[in-house]
């Protein structure tokens, strides 16, 4: 049985999420920050993610939400924000693959300009 994410095709790889939402939700360099400090797989809380990324914490929420919105993180336990397992193709090389094109992430501690 497949879930809603899962490939008929294939079950062990992931439906592309939609395409247009995928684009919008990657257009800001503040999102790109984000899911570079998720994409090791592991969760982390707003104030976290603000702390490591040098902003407020009310405007990573914001950009938190729209990537929600992409289906691009989940939040689970305790308002830990992720990215969905599945979309995590290798966690120690920074690697996310939404099945349109896989995002080679910068370390957490690179610098995004805006």
């Amino acid at each position: 049985m497949n879930t809603a994410n899962e490939s008929p095709a294939n079950p062990q790889i992931p439906m592309p999420l939609p395409f247009y939402a995928m684009v919008a939700a990657l257009g800001d360099p503040t999102r790109w920050a984000i899911m570079a400090e998720l994409s090791s797989g592991e969760p982390r809380m707003v104030k976290e993610i603000a702390q490591r990324l040098g902003r407020q914490p009310a405007i990573i929420s914001k950009h938190l939400a729209m990537l929600k919105r992409a289906n691009m993180v989940v939040t689970g336990r305790g308002r830990l924000w992720q990215i969905p397992a599945q979309f995590v193709a290798v966690p120690d090389q920074r690697q996310v693959d939404f099945g349109y094109c896989l995002l080679r992430l910068p370390p957490a501690d690179a610098t995004f300009k805006e």
